[in-house]
């Protein structure tokens, strides 16, 4: 009797802090990655943001793989969204433009990335095109995330008929003012 209260006390002394390991593992910000780490996501970190105490955002995380091979900025030349903004961190405000203007009716490349749940993760967007720098220069250039040597689309928007484009083959060039109703692939992207 005397050995099954001790394992009692103990298995309550123990059980909260069990607990408080694994809830600390899943929900705090503290828990600390490098670039090219596996993010909690299944894709990799490509940028730490040095200003995240202010923005509220620690890191980027790419997805795991393309959200597609092929698919338009949008179908119709000659509307603008107003989603101009290049600057990292500034992607998930385009892709809210861009969805919000343009609607769910059709598929196109924001709504893919808005849409996007890999690692069980709804929060992902599409990049702007320094996001999209920020991906080729820490992850592809090192030969990290699974990136094809292709076009990927950014969520930045140059005018009415046209958005940027990066291309990750060598030395990964930029292409502003690009049709949207071309195809070229896409990479969700998750800040947290």
């Amino acid at each position: 009797m005397y050995n099954k209260k001790i394992i009692f006390i103990l298995l309550m002394l123990l059980l909260p802090i069990t607990t408080c390991f694994d809830l600390y593992d899943i929900y705090d910000n503290s828990i600390k990655y490098k670039l090219r780490d596996m993010g909690p996501a299944g894709g990799w970190i490509f940028y730490i943001n040095p200003n995240w105490e202010k923005d509220g955002w620690r890191y980027l995380e790419t997805s795991p793989s393309d959200q597609s091979i092929g698919i338009v900025w949008w179908t119709t030349l000659g509307v603008a969204t107003g989603a101009t903004l290049t600057a990292v961190g500034t992607g998930r405000a385009n892709t809210a433009n861009i969805v919000n203007d343009l609607g769910r009716a059709s598929a196109y490349a924001a709504r893919t990335c808005d849409e996007n749940t890999s690692g069980g993760y709804s929060d992902w967007f599409m990049p702007s095109s320094g996001e999209l720098d920020m991906m080729y220069n820490n992850l592809k250039a090192y030969s990290v995330g699974n990136f094809s040597d292709d076009l990927y689309w950014s969520s930045t928007e140059t005018n009415a008929g046209g958005a940027c484009r990066k291309d990750f083959t060598s030395p990964g060039t930029n292409a502003c003012a690009q049709a949207k109703n071309t195809n070229s692939r896409i990479r969700a992207i998750r800040a947290f």
